[in-house]
This record gives structure tokens, sequence and C-alpha cells, in this order.
């Protein structure tokens, strides 16, 4: 082998047989490293300016804050008195509401008061002026007498007057006078007697005309007011109703004798009603 071979087996020899690098130093070098980062970090001190420009802040801050609390409580104050205010104009006006309204229902009442008075007044007035006209008619038709179903071919007031008469004479056998006479239709005619004797002796004596045939009836009754046949016409109607079921009845003048109890037309209550007085009076 030669010297050059030699040198470069033993260099390699050399080459394996050492580390690649030093690792020691390495780790030291680390070591050195780990310990600089671990050391605090060095603050630098404020001025004594900056600490004076921060508490100039901080009470300018204070400050903004004080005064924006005053205003928004000003402005809460000044709410809530708005809404009391509003209020008590609101009670107020409600109190003055209710205190009117109850002034003009008083007053509704007290007319309504003043025209029911004055309605019943007038009803009352009318019904007076109502009777004293009934009584002026009644008056007025006190002697008279109603004929139907005699025919007499003559509108002359003598003519009548004297066949009236002879009738009367002839079928009831009465003699009176008959001052007026007058028709009011073909077959009827209405006349005065003298005097309120003689229509009465008529009446209570008529009942022989119901002997009369069939075709040739002749009716007298007096001469009602337009409220008496309306009466009249009522009790005729019950009457007929209380026939219809075989009950006897007699019908007299604004009065119907129903099985032997007596029944008079009240003027109150516009209707019959039972005479009690007769009924106590029997018992």
């Amino acid at each position: 082998m030669t010297e050059e071979g030699k040198y470069r087996k033993e260099s390699r020899s050399r080459k394996r047989s050492q580390p690649d690098h030093d690792t020691s130093l390495e780790d030291k070098a680390f070591q050195k490293s780990k310990v600089t980062s671990r050391s605090p970090t060095k603050i630098t001190p404020l001025k004594k300016q900056d600490m004076e420009d921060i508490k100039k802040l901080l009470a300018e801050m204070k400050r903004d804050l004080k005064k924006e609390m005053e205003e928004n409580k000003k402005e809460i104050r000044d709410g809530i008195y708005d809404l009391k205010k509003d209020l008590t104009d609101l009670r107020t006006e409600t109190r003055e509401n209710k205190e009117e309204i109850q002034n003009l229902r008083q007053e509704i009442e007290k007319k309504e008061e003043s025209w029911i008075k004055e309605k019943n007044e007038l009803r009352d007035k009318l019904a007076e002026m109502e009777e004293r006209l009934e009584t002026l008619e009644r008056d007025k038709r006190r002697n008279n007498l109603v004929i139907t179903g005699i025919k007499i071919n003559t509108d002359n007031e003598e003519i009548l007057k004297e066949a009236i008469q002879n009738m009367i004479e002839k079928e009831i056998g009465l003699q009176i006078e008959v001052t007026k006479a007058y028709k009011v239709g073909e077959k009827i005619c209405i006349i005065e007697t003298k005097n309120w004797n003689d229509k009465m002796e008529i009446l209570k004596k008529k009942s022989v005309l119901k002997n009369r045939p069939k075709g040739q009836e002749i009716y007298i009754n007096p001469d009602y007011t337009v409220k008496e046949r309306i009466i009249q016409k009522k009790i005729r109607e019950f009457a007929k109703k209380e026939r219809e079921h075989g009950i006897s009845v007699k019908v007299k003048f604004q009065k119907v004798e129903v099985e032997g109890k007596l029944w008079k037309w009240s003027k109150k209550d516009d209707k019959l009603i039972e005479d009690k007085i007769r009924e106590d009076s029997k018992n």
C-alpha cells in the first residue's frame, strides 16, 4: 500500500470515530437562550405630565357623565311633572264632565217630571171636557127615542109626529105627545117626547112589540150618545157570547144581568165589573 492510500484510510477511520458536531456547545448555547427568555420585561415609568393628562381626562369624563346624569334626571323629572299635570287635568276634566252630566241628567229629569205633570193635567182637562160634552149631549137626548122598523114615506115633521103618536097608541096603548120627529134612514126615526116620564113609560111597555109578525118588527130604544152606543155594543157582544154557552143574560143600560148576577160598566176600567155591593146586600 502506498503512503497516500494509508493516509486516506486513517483519515476515514478518524472521521468515523468522531461525532458529526460538538453537541455540548449547542446545549450550552440553548441553556443560555432559555435563561434570557425568562428574564422580566423592563417597564418604562410614566412621566409626571402623562399622569396629569390622565387625571384631567378622568376628571373631564366624570364631569361629562355627571352633567349627562343631571340632564337625564331633569328630563325625567320634567316628564313626571308633565304626566302628573296631564293626569291632574284629566281628573279635573273628568270631574267637570261628571258634574255636567249629572246636572244635565237632573235637568232632564226635572223637565220630564214637568212634562209628565203637564201631560196628566192636559189629559185630565181633556177628559173633563169630554165628560162635559158627553153630559151636554146626553141632556140634549134625554127625552129622545130611536124607533126602527116603521116605514113612513114622508119627511114632513108634522106628518111624522102624528104617524108615530098613532103607532104608539095603537101598538103600546099609550097616549103621549111627540114634540119633535125626523128621519135618519128609510126605516129609522128619532123622536122627542114631551118629558122624561113619557119616554120611560114607552120603554117599560115596548116589550109588547115582540108579538108583531116576522118582517114587521118594530124596535124602540133610547137615543144614546156616541159613547153610550159604543158601550152598549160591547155589552151586547158580551151577552151574545154568554148566550152561546147557554147562559141566561139580560141586557140593560150600561149593565147586564148574568144568571142573577149584575155586571155594571166601569168608566174607569172601561169594562164590565161585577156589582159587589148588590151581592153583599143579598148576603
